[in-house]
């Protein structure tokens, strides 16, 4: 076995078993105590992830080149802290259904959701990697929602089946990215709502993002035109003093599926340039297009 394939195999025998850790820890602890163990392992996680962290450093220098080099390190390690905050949300989630948790999240824009279910054509409900996160399918799925997401699968076969028990414990409906579409389309049909993430590395069709351009899905694009659903973009912001105001609006929908998929993408743009520590760099959004050639 070569080295690179023991390092990979270690890290992930590393990853697997602290994620089983951090759910059996957090899950026990009071939300204060819970987040700051949180922010402690994502400070932690930022100095020792090496790649983690260039990736981040890479992609806001593109976002915001205006920034110093310390202003960016800033935002990144804020970032991480976030998402330490992030892995406690998750692992609560299940055990959230009287939860005062509920007490300090504010959703807004529900009236988008019922008005487009209201047609009949079931509804896209789109975010991305942004704030947080995972809290609004829990949310979603407490207002009585049929809430359904499609996931991708990690590298790893037993934390795949954690993070989807978690979430299927949180009241939603999983199904694997991989041949989804028959999934999504009896979902809208039923006039249901099918969660997506789309901010993620992919070659189907290039956008703008942040002034460069970045490789896409366009698979709910291709879903709304085929069956008229609606698309309603939403973000959890986590607010300074600790509660969340989930922001949900009805998006006006595009001639064809690179408009949709710009159109998705600037709405997440907007989020993330206006809270810039809370959106996911450690992702290598746009290893597509510099692979491509395209950022010059």
């Amino acid at each position: 076995m070569g080295k690179k394939r023991l390092i990979k195999r270690a890290e992930l025998f590393a990853g697997r078993n602290a994620l089983k850790f951090f759910s059996i820890l957090f899950r026990a602890l009071p939300w204060n105590l819970a987040y700051s163990i949180g922010r402690g392992a994502g400070s932690a996680a930022y100095r020792l992830s090496k790649k983690r962290r260039r990736i981040a450093h890479q992609n806001l220098t593109l976002a915001f080149p205006h920034l110093s080099t310390q202003d960016r390190s800033a935002i990144a390690r804020r970032l991480f802290k976030n998402l330490g905050m992030g892995i406690v949300d998750f692992f609560k989630m299940p055990s959230l259904s009287d939860d005062p948790f509920w007490r300090r999240v504010e959703f807004c824009g529900q009236e988008a959701i019922d008005e487009a279910l209201a047609e009949g054509r079931g509804l896209l409900f789109v975010t991305g990697h942004f704030g947080a996160w995972e809290i609004m399918g829990s949310a979603m799925a407490r207002l009585g929602y049929d809430f359904s997401v499609v996931a991708r699968d990690t590298n790893d076969e037993e934390t795949t089946d954690l993070v989807n028990q978690t979430r299927e414990k949180a009241g939603m409906s999983v199904h694997a990215r991989g041949n989804a579409a028959r999934f999504i389309l009896s979902k809208l049909k039923a006039n249901k709502v099918i969660g997506i993430v789309p901010d993620q590395n992919a070659g189907d069709a290039f956008i703008t993002f942040f002034g460069h351009p970045v490789g896409t899905v366009v698979g709910p694009a291709v879903m709304s035109l085929r069956t008229g659903a609606a698309i309603v973009t939403a973000f959890a912001i986590r607010k300074p003093d600790g509660s969340i105001r989930v922001e949900a609006e009805r998006m006006v929908l595009g001639a064809d599926e690179r408009a949709i998929m710009q159109s998705i993408h600037d709405a997440i743009e907007r989020y993330a340039r206006a809270y810039p520590d809370q959106y996911l760099w450690i992702h290598d959004r746009w290893k597509s297009a510099r692979q491509a050639g395209m950022l010059g």
